[in-house]
């Protein structure tokens, strides 16, 4: 038998190792390779090494029934005491087990079994408490950690900040929470090195644990000691934009998540004042909406609810800090998440209890409901067991809470049409200079005002024209409206700083332009009550056009549009014509109305509200098409030859439209009387406002009165040939006809002129263009159609001069309506 070993220089040593090799191998075993368990200690380690385990790649053994938890407080303090490293780490693995055990509650256990469990952790909580009272606020903690810092036990880095975390979340009592707190301001006095060494090595273990530990001295007694965490805590590290970057796990809770919760935490613990100083460290705030659009929907949720909750719509906080917050850089990373479309099931709804609305005090905004279903109360609690949401719901309702609720974020209350006076500019000017944008947008604003610009939603123009792409996603569409709604005074450099072109051509751009304008257009002009200081004299004519008519939408441009060989493209163009003329005559409407205040009221400045209609109904007949070209389009809808055309008199058709052989007639038929009404409608604004230029060209508007009738023959005509769409369409087209030849004054129309009319069936007849007016009147199925036919008819007849016009007073009606009226009766009977 071989000798255990031989004598030498290291015999000890042999000696030794001989016997560490009996025991696990058997006397006589050949040398093995050298472990990690046969290594070299540590000078500070004491005692005996307990075995090293058979696998080193399985994790330690750990509690997992109660007798393996301490049993009394003493036990903590003896293990804590023992001397070696494998040791320290079997102490402050027991005793995170215990405090885990301590914090956590066992599912599925009934009233008795929950009750019976409470008391049992109760029992172990009051150990930790006890072990507290005695540990001279966890000394022995302490001492083990700074050994860890100085000798880098790797298995220590990262328990140590745990049962730390653990032990101070057992302590946020009413009770306790004394000595909670001593034992946190212990940890920032004497732990610091090892926190930000911790926190310098991002994406393991360690910094994890650290991080849990940063949200655990933040929510300690409802944030006690945020004001001393904000001035101890290094914030120009250079490894927190990576950890704020982090989302390596693939588990819910990463190191962005767990950096982000700290941060949240000064807002939603910490005052007015700490919530300012927030705002004021560089990037701490904004670099938590870096990359929003790759988190879950639980961490977007959190992020955008707490900003909104505790920071935008709280008071305290002043206005400048949070308006610089909400940059343009940051309101962009918000508008990429709003491609996100990924739904949120009821489960993680269930999680972020429910869906946040965004919703400020006072302010009603639009809900995100679930899919209706019936069945009372059985239904409600299917729709909430279905409901949905997604990241780009939660985007767009943030924007839409900041950028469109007055008072709220980036909006503020503003004088629509009129300039914001210079004091409240200047202040907010200045306001916004000690906020945060950089000497050029500075400057750009300061010349705005110097050039008269005078706006209250500076910020929100910069986040309007930097951040969004209006025409390249529906939702952004939407919130740009609706910023335009809420902010109008924002519409006039809205336009000026709009870049897209409107030269009409049949392409995806164009018709997006045309969409965006149509919205925008369609906005009702804003100006203010009666009662504001700035309705004493009229707005600027300029900002009142731009608002009407903007300038992309030159004369060169409709025109093209108007003539376009597309039926679609002339059908936009249409569109936009028709609501310009529309919004005009809102405006004049506020005008004349303003006038006629001034001249009851009998102020001097009525001169001046005169002067601005005249200016403004001028300055629109510019940029408006000539009347000729609209006389041309109606000609081309309703089937005749324009003027100067050499071709074969065919009508252009819609090719960019494909129908199916069956409904293609009926399809044409449609698109044709949508051009035609738009036209109607433009021509209607036209005679309107600029009667002067349709006299001027010598237009009988009576010769539209064959037209007309035909008009009149489709809208009744039976429903097996043509589509109920049709019908109802050649009805408003007969009604806005009508409505043309009504606002013609009755004297320019020739009402004895002959007009052919075709029936359909037989030979063309020939009546009088009054005579046609009547027999719409008469035989019109639509009531509509009837009461402006009648009030044509009127208006004729009193020009005829055939009447006694002054009628007595004791009469209930005039002589052309009693005429009228009979003559209905009449027709009514014999049919």
């Amino acid at each position: 038998m071989p000798k255990p070993y031989t004598k030498d220089k290291k015999g000890g040593r042999a000696k030794r190792r001989a016997d560490r090799h009996d025991s696990l191998d058997g006397p006589g075993s050949p040398v093995r390779k050298k472990t990690k368990a046969d290594m070299p200690r540590s000078p500070f380690s004491a005692g005996p090494r307990p075995e090293a385990p058979e696998h080193r790649s399985e994790p330690m053994r750990r509690a997992t029934n109660v007798s393996d938890l301490f049993q009394d407080h003493g036990e903590i303090i003896k293990a804590l005491a023992a001397r070696g490293n494998d040791a320290m780490i079997q102490a402050f693995l027991k005793l995170r087990d215990h405090l885990k055990y301590c914090q956590t509650t066992t599912p599925g256990l009934d009233m008795e079994q929950a009750r019976v469990e409470g008391l049992e952790k109760e029992h172990y909580r009051r150990i930790i408490y006890a072990w507290v009272d005695e540990s001279n606020n966890l000394e022995r903690v302490f001492a083990a950690w700074d050994i860890q810092h100085q000798f880098s036990i790797a298995r220590l880095d990262s328990l140590i900040p745990e049962v730390v975390s653990r032990v101070l979340n057992l302590l946020d009592t009413i009770a306790t929470r004394t000595q909670g707190v001593r034992i946190a301001r212990s940890v920032l006095r004497q732990s610091s090195k090892s926190i930000y060494r911790a926190l310098s090595n991002p994406r393991s273990g360690v910094c994890y644990q650290t991080l849990r530990l940063l949200n655990t001295l933040a929510t300690l007694g409802e944030g006690v000691l945020l004001a001393e965490l904000k001035d101890q805590f290094q914030w120009d590290l250079k490894s927190l934009p990576i950890i704020g970057a982090d989302r390596s796990k693939s588990s819910y809770i990463n190191g962005r998540v767990l950096w982000m919760r700290f941060v949240l935490a000064f807002f939603c613990h910490g005052d007015a004042k700490l919530k300012s100083a927030m705002l004021d460290i560089k990037d701490i705030v904004p670099n938590l909406f870096k990359a929003l659009a790759s988190d879950p929907y639980e961490v977007v949720n959190e992020l955008l609810t707490t900003i909104y909750d505790k920071l935008i719509v709280d008071d305290s906080v002043r206005r400048v800090a949070k308006v610089a917050l909400l940059s343009p850089h940051l309101v962009s990373e918000l508008v990429k998440a709003l491609g996100k479309m990924e739904r949120a099931g009821p489960d993680t709804l269930a999680k972020v209890k429910g869906i946040p609305s965004f919703e400020a005090e006072g302010v009603v905004r639009r809900p995100v409901q679930a899919t209706p279903v019936e069945g009372g109360e059985a239904g409600a609690e299917e729709a909430v067991a279905t409901a949905t949401d997604s990241i780009a719901d939660l985007a767009e309702r943030f924007i839409m809470a900041i950028c469109t609720v007055p008072g709220v974020g980036l909006c503020y209350s503003d004088y629509g049409i009129y300039s914001a006076p210079k004091a409240w500019t200047s202040v907010e000017i200045a306001a916004m200079v000690q906020g945060g944008p950089d000497a050029t947008e500075a400057r750009q604003s300061g010349r705005a005002a110097s050039q008269g610009q005078f706006l209250c939603n500076h910020a929100l123009l910069r986040v309007l024209t930097h951040s969004f792409k209006p025409t390249s996603d529906e939702r952004q569409m939407r919130i740009v409206v609706a910023i335009l709604e809420a902010a109008p005074e924002l519409i006039t450099p809205f336009w000026r700083n709009f870049s897209n072109s409107f030269e009409p051509r049949l392409s995806l751009p164009y018709l997006s332009n045309t969409v965006l304008a149509l919205k925008v257009l369609k906005l009702p002009v804003s100006v203010p009550g009666t009662d504001s200081p700035v309705t004493l004299n009229p707005p600027s004519v300029a900002t009142l056009v731009e608002h009407i008519i903007p300038t992309p939408l030159s004369r060169t441009i409709m025109t093209r549009g108007i003539q376009h060989s597309r039926q679609l493209v002339r059908y936009r163009s249409l569109q936009m014509l028709s609501v310009v003329m529309r919004k005009l005559g809102q405006a004049v409407t506020w005008l004349d109305a303003r006038i006629k205040q001034q001249a009851a009221d009998s102020q001097a400045n009525m001169a001046s509200w005169v002067k601005c209609k005249s200016s403004l109904l001028n300055t629109v007949k510019r940029r408006l098409p000539e009347w000729p070209v609209l006389i041309a389009a109606y000609r081309t809808c309703a089937g005749e030859k324009p003027a100067g055309d050499k071709g074969n008199g065919k009508v252009p058709q819609l090719r960019e439209c494909p129908l199916s052989s069956r409904d293609s007639s009926q399809g044409l038929d449609e698109q044709h009387s949508l051009v035609r009404t738009a036209v109607l409608q433009a021509m209607q604004g036209y005679q309107t406002h600029f009667s002067d230029t349709v006299t001027e060209f010598k237009f009988d508007v009576g010769k539209l009165l064959s037209e007309v009738y035909s008009l009149k023959r489709d809208a009744d005509a039976p429903e097996w040939s043509k589509s109920g769409m049709a019908r109802k369409l050649d009805t408003l087209c007969l009604h806005h006809a009508l409505q043309l030849l009504e606002a013609s004054p009755p004297a320019y129309v020739k009402w004895q002129s002959k007009v052919t009319l075709t029936s359909g069936v037989g030979s063309p007849v020939q009546h009088s263009q009054f005579g046609v007016i009547l027999l719409l009147y008469l035989t019109s199925r639509s009531h509509d159609v009837q009461a402006v036919a009648r009030n044509i008819a009127l208006n004729a007849m009193t020009s005829f001069g055939l009447f006694d016009q002054d009628a007595p007073q004791h009469r209930l009606a005039s002589e052309p309506e009693v005429w009228l009226t009979s003559l209905k009766f009449v027709c009514d009977d014999r049919s």
